[in-house]
């Protein structure tokens, strides 16, 4: 499968998943100026995920692996493939993560997760 036409079934994947949780994000990157930023990256719930699409039999540039593995030192979920198994797999994954406590005023706010970040910090809604 080209990076093309996988690209192009993960696109169509995400936005299937976008309809049923409707809290799940997915980002295109192809900036061809900026080397070595992952082709998608997704959020869920708090819990990132980066990954580097390829063509069948390719392995990423060393400017992506560092990045990659920049991103996963970083605390981010990190991955680079050439098939869509993979992708399903490491989605999955991120799906079933629990979610990221929400902190409030240097405390975890466990009557609302909801919270608006100002100049002065995060605020309850």
């Amino acid at each position: 499968m080209s990076e093309a036409s996988l690209t192009a079934r993960c696109r169509k994947y995400f936005k299937k998943i976008k309809q049923v949780r409707r809290s799940f994000y997915f980002q295109k990157f192809s900036d061809r100026f900026s080397s070595g930023i992952p082709d998608f990256y997704i959020l869920y719930q708090g819990n990132s995920g980066w990954m580097e699409l390829k063509d069948i039999g390719e392995r990423p540039d060393k400017i992506q692996e560092f990045t990659l593995y920049e991103l996963d030192r970083g605390g981010a979920h990190t991955m680079w493939t050439d098939n869509f198994e993979d992708v399903f797999e490491f989605v999955e994954m991120i799906l079933k993560l629990s979610p990221k406590p929400i902190w409030v005023n240097g405390k975890y706010n466990r009557e609302d997760r909801r919270c608006q970040h100002t100049a002065k910090g995060p605020r309850k809604i």
